[in-house]
């Protein structure tokens, strides 16, 4: 492949288990009976019970960017008295099904150590992004960064796999796509494909090297906007998503559209997106202007503050 497009291995961030196990220690230290189930980083639960009540929490913003829900999935939620979840649009739409159902914030753990990556790239602007399980064809913030800013040598987008470590069909259907959207750009800018495992702090490397972490459609627990935002990046993110207008740029839906396992999902306009991306790298004010929104939300995401909120459910059931 040319020098435009690198495919690179390999980060994959298993949200589910840095979420599920940041509560879960958080439980322990505040002397709550709880287990934690490890599946192989992919099906993590924990488990709470008080008497005869139980509580559901959902490790993961599973249903994030949904607009409806099947009802063997509402059925499932039902079988708990009480749904703790770390995500507020996964929360709202469980509560317009009649789940009981509380956003107990995101769990998220402020980094303490250095971050490591271990690869020389030159100094540009940088666009990152996560694709997954859950696309289909091109990632439309890849489409976006193409159209926008074909002919530019000063921007580069990193694209980071975040699906299932050993699911390659995934990773090279992303791949191909990436490289086939390449194709229709005379002069296309940099893009740079990282596909697998990676190490947390190889992660953490990612984001400090990150301008503008754009993620509007797809599942995404919150966890990598509070990455970014953490290291002063600005981000691009989708309506009643964790973020807003005060703290981020904001992508409107443009409509709705079923996903490959037969959900409904909000859509987004890739002009839409090329707007935000475009004035992320035209406007050097943007992190000012964000600041104290900005810190707020950090200060309101913390893993000790979700065990809390949990406790509180147990005690009312």
């Amino acid at each position: 492949m040319s020098q435009n497009l690198s495919v690179l291995a390999d980060p994959c961030e298993s949200s589910r288990y840095y979420m599920a196990k940041n509560v879960y220690n958080s439980l322990k230290e505040l002397n709550v009976s709880c287990s934690f189930n490890d599946f192989g980083h992919s099906d993590e639960d924990i488990s709470l019970c008080k008497g005869n009540s139980s509580l559901k929490v959902i490790q993961f913003a599973a249903l994030s960017g949904h607009v409806s829900v099947s009802g063997s999935q509402i059925r499932e939620m039902k079988k708990y008295r009480a749904i703790a979840s770390f995500d507020k649009a996964t929360n709202e739409l469980l509560r317009s099904y009649g789940v009981n159902s509380s956003f107990v914030g995101v769990p998220f753990k402020r980094r303490t150590n250095n971050s490591s990556f271990n690869f020389e790239l030159s100094e540009k602007y940088n666009f990152l992004t996560m694709s997954g399980d859950d696309f289909r064809g091109c990632p439309d913030s890849v489409r976006a960064f193409y159209k926008t800013f074909t002919s530019k040598d000063d921007v580069r987008m990193i694209v980071k796999f975040h699906g299932s470590n050993f699911n390659i069909h995934w990773q090279s259907r992303l791949i191909r796509e990436v490289y086939k959207e390449k194709l229709k750009h005379r002069y296309p800018p940099e893009v740079i494909v990282f596909s697998s495992s990676m190490s947390e702090t190889e992660i953490d490397g990612l984001f400090d090297l990150c301008n503008c972490y754009v993620k509007v459609r797809g599942i995404d627990s919150g966890i990598s906007f509070l990455k970014a935002i953490e290291r002063g990046a600005v981000c691009i993110a989708p309506e009643n998503s964790l973020l807003s207008s005060n703290n981020s740029l904001i992508v409107s839906s443009s409509g709705r559209e079923k996903t490959e396992n037969g959900g409904v999902v909000s859509s987004f306009s890739d002009d839409k997106i090329s707007e935000c991306m475009e004035y992320a790298y035209k406007t050097d004010c943007l992190k000012d202007k964000f600041l104290k929104e900005r810190k707020m939300i950090l200060s309101n995401s913390d893993a000790n503050l979700s065990a809390i909120n949990i406790v509180k459910i147990l005690k009312k059931l």
